[in-house]
């Protein structure tokens, strides 16, 4: 007979929980692609939930009030709402959406940091932590960042979403070659240096432009800047990311 203390099956519950919300929203989300790209659009009025996968239809609705044919499913919002939904893709992408938003909720509460022996150790896999507490070790695919922490201590990640969540709650920022601090969130960062813009979507090239003041292969953009400046990007994420930052007048 096996016994089960109450810590080890919290874990277990959780990891369960955990590998069930995966499989869910990796089948969502195939479902939708198979369904081909659509858009995603939250409206509330009146005490409920619109969600439309049909910009057509989202407008319409705007103009009329009305939505027509649609999907109501009564108490199934956040805070017991009534949803209405334009089409069938449009009840899979919320879904989608509460179910990463259930993962998300899940890596926040598996948030671990501590310091040990001069060391800042963040962890956001139960299991990770768990074979830490045993044997001492990181275990593969670590990465660690001398001087990042407090006081310039080394901090160890079990992993990237551990380096993203440890950004949030410390609010990391960065100082640009030019002595003026980067406005820097999760894998996207801006600076400026000559006149120009910098924008960045990845940790190595940004600390790569540190060092030598070149970006390599990137995308020029000239006057695309708050300013007129010109703004050059290390990636095409890096445009997407600044677009949506920086919503442009047409």
């Amino acid at each position: 007979m096996v016994t089960l203390t109450r810590k080890p099956l919290n874990s277990l519950i959780t990891m369960c929980c955990f590998s069930l919300l995966i499989c869910a929203f990796i089948c969502t989300n195939a479902y939708s692609e198979s369904k081909g790209k659509t858009t995603y659009q939250e409206i509330r009025k009146d005490g409920r939930v619109y969600v439309f996968s049909s910009l057509t239809r989202m407008d319409d609705f705007k103009k009329s009030g009305e939505l027509g044919k649609g999907i109501i499913k009564i108490g199934y919002g956040p805070n017991g709402e009534t949803v209405v939904f334009d089409s069938d893709n449009a009840v899979y992408n919320y879904d989608s959406n509460q179910i990463k938003q259930a993962l998300d909720d899940l890596k926040i509460q598996a948030y671990k940091e501590f310091e040990k022996d001069g060391r800042i150790y963040v962890f956001t896999s139960p299991e990770r932590k768990a074979g830490f507490d045993k044997s001492g070790e990181m275990g593969k695919d670590f990465i660690a960042k001398i001087g990042y922490g407090a006081d310039g201590k080394t901090v160890m990640f079990d992993s990237r979403d551990a380096i993203k969540e440890y950004e949030i709650r410390h609010k990391k920022v960065f100082t640009s070659t030019s002595g003026k601090k980067d406005n820097y969130q999760g894998d996207y960062s801006e600076t400026r240096k000559d006149g120009r813009v910098y924008v960045f979507t990845s940790h190595e090239r940004m600390d790569s432009f540190k060092n030598t003041g070149e970006t390599g292969k990137c995308i020029i953009k000239i006057g695309y800047g708050p300013n007129g400046e010109t703004v050059i990007f290390d990636a095409d994420e890096a445009v997407t990311k600044y677009e949506k930052r920086n919503i442009r007048g047409k």
